[in-house]
């Protein structure tokens, strides 16, 4: 029997628990008011879906490229057991008081709730096998520059991967309650 090295444990462990709150929050929407948009330039539900999808395609694409050529390179074994997760504290990407621009090629191009779900779930699989190749390696000797952020190393980037889930989440409850019917006035 193998046993997965606990940095790896945790990233995946962190990445299925912010993956369950993304689902809790679309759940939140009934499925027919997933395309509406609460006010003129916010995004519907469908389309943080569409956008979390291609961000998440897109650094699967560069963790991938980074890390063979990482181990083309002979990339150690992972030596370190500490925790990871004060590397990229999923609060930190998480937290909407800093807004960000997505560069053209993330800004979401469709509002079909169900296919955005579907593809969200889809690049989540493709996403957690990585993870699981990544197993017993040196991440943190592997990494490449965010656009906001600077530069990340491979364990900040999947956890930093888990804590966009948890903003989009956040932002999915704030359309919630921009969508719900508002209570009727009592006479």
């Amino acid at each position: 029997m193998h046993f997965m090295h606990p940095r790896i444990e945790e990233v995946l462990q962190c990445l299925e628990t912010e993956l369950s709150g993304l689902r809790a929050a679309v759940e939140s929407v009934p499925l027919e008011r997933r395309a509406e948009r609460p006010a003129p330039g916010r995004w519907s539900v469908a389309e943080v879906l569409d956008h979390l999808a291609r961000v998440e395609r897109s650094v699967l694409r560069a963790c991938e490229q980074q890390l063979a050529a990482a181990r083309e390179s002979g990339l150690p074994d992972e030596s370190e057991t500490t925790s990871i997760r004060a590397l990229m504290p999923p609060e930190l990407v998480a937290n909407r008081d800093r807004p960000l621009v997505s560069p053209e090629r993330l800004v979401p191009k469709d509002n079909d709730a169900v296919a955005a779900w579907g593809q969200v779930e889809a690049v989540r699989e493709r996403f957690r096998e990585f993870v699981v190749s990544c197993d017993g390696l040196a991440l943190s000797q592997v990494g490449f520059p965010h656009p906001a952020l600077g530069p990340l190393n491979l364990y900040q980037w999947l956890l930093f991967s888990a804590g966009h889930h948890a903003r989009h989440a956040a932002q999915i409850r704030e359309i919630a309650s921009q969508l719900a019917p508002e209570a009727p006035e009592a006479h």
